[in-house]
């Protein structure tokens, strides 16, 4: 629990000071306890005036319990007050207070604390509850950008990236449209080698910080075609990287323990993490590959590559498939999609053109030279008849 978050004046004693980090999700080490904060900066607002031996304006929510578990999943939203000019002082906020309180707006204690340039109209609110999932609320239309699949190039150079016993996983993605999770709960089991088919039925799943063993997207259980070059590379990573059996709850963290002997399995013979696999090796591998820079000296973290995940390999996996003719259906029912219309509207713009079929088409319709024989549905032309024979027909 949450008690006493509070921001005031420094040295005052009327709360208990607390890290605002809690509340804004801000990384600890970046921030002092919130009586030594200016709560304007944080909020964008003005600074404070000369002469003003503090902030023109606090928060102060004290002596309230807050559900961590609220703020961790972003239900809980925090409406500071809005600064107005100075009115009567004391009186100005006991009545704003009263009125939030009257509506049943503020639980527990919240006050808003003005200073001697600014007044705060309304106290602190919190809500424990998202207004913006009401049924009155219309969200935008968010705008939808158009895949751009990988060359073939870039797909092999990012996959030599990767580190060795992960390289077949990278083949496993783009070979057969795999997400991510997928190849990281692919196990021995899910392969036909004589059939030619790999069996997808299960991910590896975050759920908080836990890993755990579940059902693809949409409990979407599927069959995908096993090509005979990823066949042999699937071989060679089994001969050299053995599958590992790995433990973990199914569905949930306290779900019933599954084991299942992995492919891909980090160095320690666990499960990847998703988060620590793409701020690492994926990233890597991009650096390598030329799709991303490589990391500055003194910088923590690589760039961000928010286009270029590891879903990359399994868009490039349909263009190519909608290359060679493959049919939505089909690609929809390999890569898992509830519904084979979602794969149009994703990939439609990569199906081949048609125009040059289409100019075809039409020019053979205009012209009046008869069709060769054996070909389409045209009769040849009638012999000339005379006008008797013809009134006579």
């Amino acid at each position: 629990m949450a008690d006493g978050f509070g921001l005031g004046e420094r040295g005052s004693e009327d709360f208990e000071g607390r890290v605002f980090h809690d509340l804004l999700g801000v990384p600890r080490h970046s921030l002092t306890y919130v009586a030594d904060m200016p709560f304007h900066g944080l909020l964008g607002w003005p600074a404070p005036s000369k002469g003003s031996q503090w902030c023109d304006c606090c928060l102060l929510v004290s002596g309230l319990e807050v559900d961590q578990t609220l703020v961790d999943c972003g239900d809980l939203l925090v409406l500071a007050a809005q600064l107005v000019p100075a009115g009567s002082g004391d009186d100005d906020e006991d009545r704003g207070i009263q009125e939030h309180r009257q509506g049943g707006a503020v639980p527990g204690s919240g006050l808003a604390k003005h200073g001697p340039y600014g007044a705060a109209q309304g106290a602190g609110v919190l809500m424990l509850s998202n207004p913006c999932k009401a049924k009155s609320v219309k969200l935008p239309t968010a705008i939808k950008k158009k895949i751009i699949p990988w060359s073939l190039e870039r797909v092999r150079a990012v996959i030599a990236g990767l580190p060795k016993r992960f390289q077949t996983g990278g083949k496993l993605a783009f070979g057969c449209g795999l997400r991510q999770g997928e190849v990281f709960g692919f196990a021995v089991e899910d392969i036909d080698f004589k059939g030619g088919w790999i069996h997808v039925n299960r991910q590896v799943r975050l759920v908080g910080t836990k890993p755990v063993f579940a059902l693809p997207k949409g409990s979407k259980i599927r069959s995908v075609p096993l090509p005979a070059q990823l066949a042999a590379a699937l071989k060679a990573h089994m001969k050299e990287f053995r599958p590992v059996d790995v433990t973990l709850p199914w569905a949930k963290p306290d779900g019933e323990p599954k084991s299942f002997r992995l492919l891909f399995v980090d160095k320690k013979g666990r499960a990847y993490n998703r988060s620590v696999f793409n701020m690492g090796d994926w990233k890597r591998a991009l650096a390598a590959a030329g799709v991303i820079p490589p990391r500055k000296r003194g910088a923590r973290y690589l760039q961000a590559a928010p286009e270029d995940g590891m879903h990359a390999l399994r868009h490039a996996y349909a263009s190519v498939l909608l290359d060679a003719g493959e049919s939505i259906k089909a690609l929809s029912e390999y890569l898992g999609h509830s519904d084979p219309g979602f794969t149009l509207r994703t990939y439609t713009h990569l199906l081949p053109s048609s125009e040059t079929r289409t100019r075809k088409a039409i020019d053979d319709a205009f012209t009046e030279d008869p069709a060769p024989q054996g070909q389409g549905t045209s009769v040849p032309p009638a012999k000339p008849m005379c006008p008797q024979c013809a009134l006579a027909a």
